[in-house]
C-alpha cells in the first residue's frame, strides 16, 4: 500500500501545471528510452503477433489498405510490425510527440534475430526490418515506408477525414482517454472508418498504479474507491487512466453503431477487495476484467 500511495502522490505532484507535466515527459523520454533499450522485446513480439493474427482472421488488413494506429507511442512498434508484413498505408496518431529513435532502432534490430519473428531472413520483411533499424531519422523512416505521423492534441480524432481508413487499432491506449472524451472518440472512429471497416482494440482495465507494487496490490485496487476519493488522492494527469469497465466499453461501441465481432477478457481475483458502492451495478465477472480485446465492424 505504501508504494501505491507514494506513486500516486509523485504523479499528482508532476500534474500540478504545464511546467511539471513537461518535466515529467522530458524525464520519461530520457530515462524511458534507456530502459526500453535494455529490456527485451518478447512481450512486444507476442502482442504484435496477436494483433496480426486478429487482423488476418477478420480480414482487417489487405494490400493497399489504409490503417490508423491510435496512440502510437515511443517507437511505433505495432504500426511498424504490421508494415513489415503487409503492404499498407499506415497513419500513426498521438496526442504529443514522445518518439524515441534510438529505442525504436534497437528494438527492430533485436527483431531481426528474434526466434518468433516469423519471416524469411532473406525476404522483403527482413529488408524492411533492416531499413527500420538503420534509418537516420523518423522523417527518413516515413519517406521510406510511406507512413504518416499526426499529432492530435484533442485526442478525439476530430480532424481526420471521414471514411478514410479500412482499419483502426490501438493497444493499451483507450484506458488513457479522458472518460468524458470517450464518446466523441468512438463516434469519430465510426465516422473515419469506411463501411465494412474494422476496429481492433486491446484495453487495459487494470489499476495502473498497482504496477508500482505488484506484490501487494490487486490489479483492480481502484475498485475500493469512490469517485470523490479517487479524484482527490489518486487520479493524475501525467499517467491518467479512466476506470471504465468491460461492459462500459462494449455498450459504448454498440451505441455508436459498431457490430461486435469478437471479444476476449483477461481477469484476476477480486475476492479480497471491498468494492465501492459506485460499482454496485456491475457483475463480478465485469469487475474482475483486467484486459479487454475487442474486434468490431462498421456495418456496411
Amino acid at each position: 500500500m505504501v508504494r501505491y500511495v507514494l506513486a500516486a502522490a509523485v504523479l499528482k505532484a508532476f500534474s500540478i501545471n504545464g511546467h511539471t507535466r513537461r518535466l515529467y515527459r522530458a524525464l520519461g523520454n530520457r530515462f524511458g528510452q534507456r530502459r526500453r533499450r535494455r529490456a527485451g522485446i518478447d512481450c512486444y513480439v507476442e502482442r504484435a503477433r496477436f494483433l496480426d493474427e486478429l487482423c488476418v482472421r477478420h480480414g482487417a488488413i489487405r494490400d493497399g489498405g489504409r490503417v490508423l494506429e491510435i496512440g502510437t507511442g515511443w517507437v511505433h512498434w505495432y504500426s511498424l510490425y504490421l508494415r513489415v508484413f503487409h503492404r499498407v498505408t499506415m497513419t500513426m496518431v498521438d496526442v504529443w510527440d514522445n518518439r524515441q529513435l534510438a529505442a525504436m532502432k534497437a528494438m527492430f534490430a533485436d527483431l531481426k534475430e528474434h526466434p518468433a519473428a516469423g519471416f524469411d531472413q532473406d525476404g522483403e520483411a527482413a529488408a524492411i526490418v533492416e531499413s527500420i533499424s538503420s534509418v537516420g531519422s523518423f522523417e527518413e523512416l516515413y519517406d521510406v515506408l510511406d507512413l504518416d505521423y499526426v499529432i492530435d492534441g484533442s485526442g478525439t480524432l476530430r480532424d481526420l477525414a471521414s471514411e478514410s481508413f479500412d482499419t483502426v487499432f490501438s493497444f493499451h491506449v483507450l484506458e488513457h482517454v479522458r472518460e468524458q472524451d470517450t464518446d466523441e472518440m468512438i463516434a469519430n472512429m465510426h465516422r473515419i472508418l469506411r463501411p465494412g471497416g474494422c476496429l481492433i482494440h486491446q484495453i487495459g482495465i487494470d489499476d495502473h498504479l498497482s504496477h508500482y507494487d505488484r506484490a501487494r496490490e490487486s490489479p483492480k485496487s481502484y475498485l475500493r474507491y469512490s469517485d470523490g476519493v479517487w479524484r482527490t488522492f489518486f487520479q493524475n494527469d501525467v499517467q491518467y487512466f479512466n476506470r471504465l469497465q468491460m461492459s462500459d466499453w462494449l455498450r459504448a461501441f454498440r451505441a455508436h453503431g459498431f457490430e461486435l465481432v469478437e471479444h476476449r477478457a483477461g481477469s484476476c481475483s477480486i475476492d479480497s477487495l471491498r468494492i465501492a458502492r459506485k460499482y454496485d451495478g456491475y457483475s463480478k465477472e465485469d469487475l474482475a476484467c483486467t484486459t479487454l480485446t475487442i474486434v468490431c465492424r462498421k456495418v456496411a
